[in-house]
């Protein structure tokens, strides 16, 4: 079985989806990396070995779960399989068993693949202390052909490194003809000293010394000068490439679906940023010195042949072994930078995870647990860092050993051609300078296999990012009013769960208040998460006015406008008003500020109507207070106040509230069920709720239960 194009993770909690994903190209089906996330239901934390298996027959596949009772079990079903393995005694993960060698002969071997590592081959004996459970998942081939629900991209490179060079092709160019400039007036200082010793001092000619050595500080003084342009045009350069690629990973980012946010931890969505500053800082690397270094290395072997062909071939030898060294360390580098960046990723999501709780951290005095949480992760990752520099210092020191080995061989061999009287003694001195500039850019080309291969690992992260599906912008709004919405035998289920809804219907309308109760884990927050499209159910319809398909209209780029205020209230660090409208104001544009006062004015107009406007202004600077970062400012309350202001304020045609009262005092709650009240005649409003004053304001009680379980 070919293994070499099988795909390895990017994110820490890829395993699963990755090895099915491989399994599924293994038997022709085409699907992308994400529909295989959304299949296996991935998390922030990974997926599990059912929602795979449920996967798995969703594409065709003939698949089922079993437990081994010994590994000799593995010496009868068809490979590939999915072994289900714990790795570092705690964590659980997955690997592909792809070949079983040696059952004859008694000296068995299993050959797997790693999603985080790549292939490896393990006695019975190392297989039996990754995988004590013996859990795995059969896959048998393909039942029915699959046909991918996703946009599949033609595969290609946005970053590749040539189409960004060709792209800034005139900058690229010009630093290049640049350094090919510096580097021609670096070869030409050691043929000015060999003519100075050879002809000018012998001379006696003071005129001629004075204008040789006056020449010679002008030409290092132009070196210098054009050194400096040559950085002024890579700092342009670089900042244009991270402008260009930056703002497409912030479109990305932000216009995902949910899924997406809901399968990654906040620092697999940060590392983007550094994948960015590793590209950034590995273009001005790349951008002109291996051409710069390549000039430099082909005239200088060209000098040295010229001068003796036992020269040329033993820089020839020299370079071919440092050009070997640097593709041999290219397998290291890769996986060792993509685990690097995994645990780099994993220890954000924890820092950030650690001071969004600090309060309830201090609360319970578990300041040094998850102090030593960090440290343990940190530890791991400076011991990947540390990994990977001692291996750098190892390569760079046999390049040094050939380096200074060549340059040996070259220093006796020109000795012995002026030995033989070959050459003259004045010859050594230029030798002696060429071959040593030629070591030094045949060192920093050997050194830049490094530099792309890095680059290399956060461009196939940021390729395989870019070619993810984004929701499409709203080219239309709905026009017409909506008078009613209906769900109509809907089903729906987490991929590796129990279903939530199966065969659910219900119906509001315009002028009656829905309320949706129910205990914890009944559905309710999922539910107005279907009604607003954030979930699409696996079957059933969600229709408006009786007629309208919501999820046709979606994608037809038509949107019903809706307005939903969530559980948890996220409030960026900006006035009260800016968090209402969810807009950002520069107040120092003319233009903007208008709008800002515009728009101010419009709110104002609006709370009036719902009789919110005093309650805003007991704030210390009414709209205009800033809340803070996450809120601070503000109460639990007050940011439910303002999350259900946000929701209201463009008078959307629904409004989904999600227990909208549950932090509020009585006079902010009955403020709210003031507002409801003169909302409804407009709009459609459902709000998820536990119990409380809004029971008894509701026209319509939608009653949500946990599904049976049988045993």
């Amino acid at each position: 079985m070919r293994v070499d194009n099988f795909l390895q993770q990017s994110n820490q909690f890829d395993c699963g989806p990755v090895c099915l994903y491989n399994i599924l190209l293994y038997h022709n089906t085409q699907v992308s990396l994400e529909e295989v996330r959304e299949k296996c239901g991935t998390t922030s934390k990974g997926t599990n070995l059912l929602a795979m298996h449920d996967a798995a027959i969703s594409f065709g596949l003939t698949a089922e779960g079993a437990e081994a009772s010994e590994v000799e079990n593995l010496y009868t079903i068809n490979l590939p399989c999915i072994l289900h393995v714990i790795i570092q005694d705690k964590l659980l993960h997955f690997v592909i068993l792809c070949e079983i060698e040696g059952k004859e002969t008694g000296t068995v071997k299993f050959k797997v693949f790693d999603p985080a590592k790549g292939i490896s081959i393990l006695s019975k004996e190392d297989l039996l202390k990754i995988w004590p459970n013996k859990r795995l998942l059969l896959i048998q081939g393909k039942k029915q052909d699959y046909t991918s629900t996703h946009f599949l991209p033609e595969k290609k490179e946005y970053l590749n490194l040539w189409q960004l060079l060709k792209e800034y092709r005139s900058i690229s160019l010009l630093t290049s003809f640049l350094g090919i400039v510096i580097a021609t007036l670096g070869l030409s200082i050691a043929i000015f000293t060999q003519s100075l010793v050879e002809n000018i001092l012998p001379s006696k000619n003071e005129r001629l010394l004075l204008l040789s050595t006056s020449f010679f500080l002008f030409v290092l003084i132009f070196k210098v000068l054009i050194s400096l342009l040559k950085n002024y045009l890579h700092i342009k350069i670089s900042k244009q490439v991270n402008s260009k690629i930056s703002s497409t990973v912030f479109e990305k980012v932000v216009n995902q679906k949910k899924f997406f946010y809901d399968s990654r931890q906040i620092g697999d969505v940060l590392l983007y940023l550094k994948d960015i500053s590793i590209i950034e800082n590995s273009l001005i690397a790349l951008l002109s010195e291996p051409i710069i270094n390549l000039f430099i290395v082909i005239i200088s072997m060209l000098f040295l042949f010229f001068q003796n062909i036992y020269l040329g071939i033993s820089s020839m030898v020299g370079l071919t072994l440092m050009i070997i060294l640097g593709i041999s360390i290219r397998k290291f580098i890769v996986s060792s930078n993509k685990s690097l960046l995994m645990l780099y990723g994993n220890l954000e999501s924890e820092y950030l995870s650690i001071i969004e709780n600090i309060a309830s951290v201090k609360i319970f005095l578990k300041n040094h647990i998850f102090s030593n949480s960090l440290k343990n992760i940190f530890s791991l990752y400076n011991n990947k860092t540390n990994e990977i520099n001692k291996t750098k210092v190892k390569f760079q020191l046999l390049i040094e050993l050939i380096s200074t080995l060549s340059i040996f061989i070259i220093f006796l061999i020109g000795s012995y051609t002026i030995f033989i009287n070959e050459n003259l003694p004045t010859q050594l001195i230029s030798i002696s300078q060429i071959s040593y500039i030629f070591i030094q850019a045949s060192i920093s080309l050997s050194l830049s296999f490094i530099t792309f291969y890095e680059f290399k690992v956060s461009k196939n992260r940021l390729d395989s990012f870019f070619e993810l599906n984004v929701e499409p912008h709203v080219d239309s709004i709905y026009p017409d009013e909506v008078q009613l919405i209906s769900l109509s035998n809907i089903n729906f289920k987490f991929p590796g769960s129990d279903s939530l809804f199966t065969n659910f219907s219900f119906t509001s309308e315009v002028g009656k208040f829905t309320v949706l109760q129910g205990d914890n884990g009944t559905g309710k927050s999922t539910l107005l998460q279907l009604l607003g499209g954030l979930y699409m159910p696996a079957s059933g319809t969600i229709r408006i006015n009786g007629d309208i398909d919501f999820f046709e209209l979606k994608q037809k780029n038509t949107y019903v406008k809706i307005g939903y205020m969530p559980q948890e209230i996220r409030l960026f660090d900006a006035t009260i008003i800016e968090n209402i409208l969810f807009e950002r104001f520069l107040i120092d544009d003319v233009d903007i500020k208008n709008d800002f006062q515009e728009k101010t004015n419009l709110v104002m107009k609006l709370l009036q109507s719902y009789n919110l406007d005093k309650y805003f202004d007991t704030f210390p600077n009414g709209l205009l207070t800033v809340i803070g970062e996450g809120g601070i400012n503000v109460s639990g309350g007050q940011k439910q106040m303002i999350g259900f202001t946000r929701a209201i304020i463009n008078k959307p045609s629904i409004i989904l509230l999600d227990e909208p009262i549950s932090s509020m005092d009585e006079l902010s709650a009955s403020l709210l069920c003031d507002a409801i009240k003169i909302i409804k005649a407009h709009s459609i409003v459902i709000a998820a709720i536990h119990n409380g004053s809004l029971l008894a304001l509701a026209d319509k009680i939608v009653t949500l239960q946990k599904p049976e379980l049988f045993f």
